[in-house]
């Protein structure tokens, strides 16, 4: 693929050359052949960039062939209680629990979430927070 790009550079450079020489000879040889070495890039560009999906495709096929046993099959096995498709969740928390929040932002978190160690966060209970209107973290959904 890469001689492929070297080649195309090589006849646009010669494509570039040969339009600047025929235009200030005046000699119509040189646009022509000029447009060939632009149609010729072109076709080297296009082989390179088909190659460039197919080698792409073969490598993701190899990583897929590699991996075993896809994502969400490994999920639903650390899980079996969670319905097919569905993506595990850590556990609710209780209502009581201890949560982080973050006054700037109005979300609360787990106290491990990396979004609560932040400074001027507070500790509050879960409820404490909902009543204050801080909505659940999207990420660590104490």
């Amino acid at each position: 693929m890469t001689g492929l790009i070297a080649g195309s550079l090589l006849l646009l450079g010669a494509a570039a050359a040969s339009v600047v020489y025929g235009w200030i000879t005046t000699n119509q040889t040189f646009v022509f052949l000029s447009i060939a070495a632009s149609a010729g890039t072109a076709v080297l560009l296009a082989l390179a960039y088909s190659k460039s999906k197919a080698e792409i495709a073969a490598a993701l096929e190899r990583r897929r062939m590699h991996s075993g046993a896809p994502r969400s099959r490994s999920r639903r096995a650390a899980n079996p209680a969670a319905p097919p498709g569905s993506r595990s969740r850590p556990p609710a928390s209780p209502p009581d629990a201890e949560v982080v929040a973050v006054p700037g932002v109005r979300k609360y978190h787990r106290p491990d979430c990396r979004y609560g160690r932040v400074k001027g966060a507070q500790t509050m209970t879960r409820s404490t927070a909902r009543r204050r209107s801080f909505e659940a973290c999207g990420i660590c959904r104490p």
